[in-house]
């Protein structure tokens, strides 16, 4: 869905088909153009948010995020899979390293060692580049958050307003 203002002040949202693989089954089953009004259908979102942590599911809401909530997995899968590229380029480095010390022609390994090198040093800088752990919140932190009255209604959207913390 994207944001589209139409007919000057009102503000629609749109799910645009020809954005989808043309005959695939999906595009085939989806009408050529949907649009709904921000300014009809925020309150009935805003209600939704208000359900779901209100005290009724709050407990309930809280358990879901909490269970949806593997950013710090990722992250560690994601680090340890650059780790791996940068031991198997030592690998191949160590091989060639070898190899040379066998009396193979340097000018022959020239492009494999260099692109192990390459390898290496990507997957180093990749490791440096990436975003140090996220703070996660406990379930402590997260029901005094959405507990303090008018919190979540704040962030609710109003019609024809970004949304904003």
């Amino acid at each position: 869905m994207e944001g589209a203002a139409r007919h000057k002040e009102v503000k629609y949202y749109r799910c645009n088909a020809r954005t989808l693989v043309p005959e695939s089954a999906t595009a085939l089953a989806h009408p050529p153009q949907i649009y709904l009004r921000e300014d009809l259908v925020t309150p009935a979102i805003n209600r939704w948010i208000g359900e779901l942590f209100g005290p009724l599911n709050r407990q309930v809401t809280i358990d879901l995020l909490l269970a949806a909530d593997d950013s710090s997995a990722r992250r560690d899968e994601h680090v340890a899979q650059l780790r791996e590229r940068v031991a198997a380029a030592d690998v191949v480095m160590g091989r060639l390293q070898r190899a040379l010390d066998a009396g193979w022609d340097l000018v022959a390994l020239r492009e494999q060692c260099n692109a192990a090198v390459a390898e290496k040093r990507a997957a180093e800088t990749a490791i440096t580049q990436v975003p140090p752990e996220a703070v996660v919140m406990s379930r402590e932190e997260l029901e005094g958050y959405v507990a303090v009255p008018g919190r979540i209604t704040r962030w609710s959207i109003q019609p024809g307003q970004q949304k904003s913390r």
